[in-house]
C-alpha cells in the first residue's frame, strides 16, 4: 500500500478513505497539512476552483465553468498557486496617464480613490508609485489591500472609478496616437 503525500495534497484511493487516512496521518505527524480545498487556484497557468484529487488525477473547475482534468504527476511537478489561502490580498493595478499631467495631482487623485474606496483595507498601507515611462503614457501603479473575498469587486471596481475621478480632475488619460508626414518628391 502506498500513501502519496506531496505538499499539502494527499490522495488514497476514495474520499472517504482519505478522510481516515488523513486522521490517522494527522495524529501520527500532527503538523503536515494534507489536503485543504483551495477555491481559487492557478496549477500550471490554469485559473480555477479544485473540484476533486482521486488517485491520478486532480480535477479543476475553471471559471468559466470548464472541467480540467490533469495528471497528477503534471500538477506534482508544477507550480501551485493558492489564491485564497489567506484572509487579505493585495490588489495591483496600472493607470495611464498622458504625457504633460501634473504627477503631484495624479497620485493625490490615486491616493483618494484608495482611501474612500469602501472595500480597501484602512489597516494596511496602500502604494502609488510612477512605474514607467511608456510610448504614449505615463504608467502608475496603485496597489491597494483588501479582503480576500472583495478582491475582484475591488480590481473591477477601481478602473471606472479611477476614471471618473481623472475626469473630474482634468487629468488627460493617452490613448495611442500615429503622426504622418507626407513627403513631397520634388
Amino acid at each position: 500500500m502506498r500513501i502519496y503525500l506531496a505538499g499539502s495534497i494527499f490522495y488514497y484511493g476514495d474520499e472517504l478513505r482519505n478522510r481516515e487516512w488523513a486522521k490517522k496521518i494527522r495524529e501520527a505527524i500532527p503538523d503536515v497539512d494534507l489536503y485543504s480545498p483551495i477555491e481559487n487556484t492557478d496549477i500550471n497557468g490554469v485559473e480555477g476552483k479544485v473540484h476533486s484529487i482521486k488517485l491520478f488525477t486532480v480535477e479543476l473547475i475553471t471559471f468559466g465553468n470548464v472541467k480540467i482534468v490533469m495528471p497528477n504527476s503534471t500538477v506534482l511537478n508544477g507550480n501551485i498557486v493558492n489564491y485564497t489561502a489567506l484572509a487579505i490580498r493585495r490588489c495591483d493595478m496600472k493607470f495611464s496617464v498622458a504625457y504633460g499631467s501634473d504627477m503631484d495631482k495624479v497620485e493625490r487623485v490615486l491616493t483618494e480613490v484608495a482611501t474612500n474606496h469602501p472595500q480597501v483595507l484602512k489597516s494596511m498601507k496602500f502604494s502609488v508609485f510612477m512605474e514607467s515611462h511608456d510610448a504614449s503614457a505615463i504608467t502608475y501603479s496603485l496597489r491597494v489591500w483588501c479582503n480576500n473575498s472583495d478582491y475582484y469587486n475591488v480590481l473591477f471596481s477601481m478602473p471606472r472609478i479611477v476614471y471618473d475621478a481623472f475626469e473630474r480632475e482634468h487629468i488627460q488619460i493617452p490613448f495611442n496616437q500615429l503622426d504622418v508626414h507626407v513627403c513631397k518628391d520634388e
